[in-house]
């Protein structure tokens, strides 16, 4: 789960700070939005009513880029767990077992 959140934010901040650095937004706002999409719904309903949309829309895209690239960490642990496993663990017959 560490690993997870820690590939979700690597992606999340940068992402939305890419797409947020052309408009007006005071620093502070910007690293509050990076924190959490929440903080960027909070910077968005505070900004000019012609950004608000931008900030939401770029929080929104930031969210899923992270949320993409998290699964993908996930599907690979997942996908590598089960080849260990295919390959490690014993194998049981079919045969009738002892009551």
């Amino acid at each position: 789960v560490a690993v997870v959140g820690s590939v979700f934010s690597s992606v999340y901040g940068p992402r939305l700070v890419e797409q947020l650095g052309r408009l007006p937004i005071p620093p502070d706002a910007l690293a509050a939005a990076r924190e959490s999409v929440q903080a960027a719904a909070a910077v968005a309903e505070r900004a000019p009513v012609g950004a608000r949309a931008t900030v939401l829309d770029a929080a929104v895209s930031s969210f899923v880029d992270g949320l993409h690239s998290g699964s993908r960490v996930v599907a690979i642990a997942t996908l590598l767990g089960a080849a260990i496993a295919a390959a490690f663990l014993p194998s049981r017959s079919a045969g009738p077992t002892d009551a």
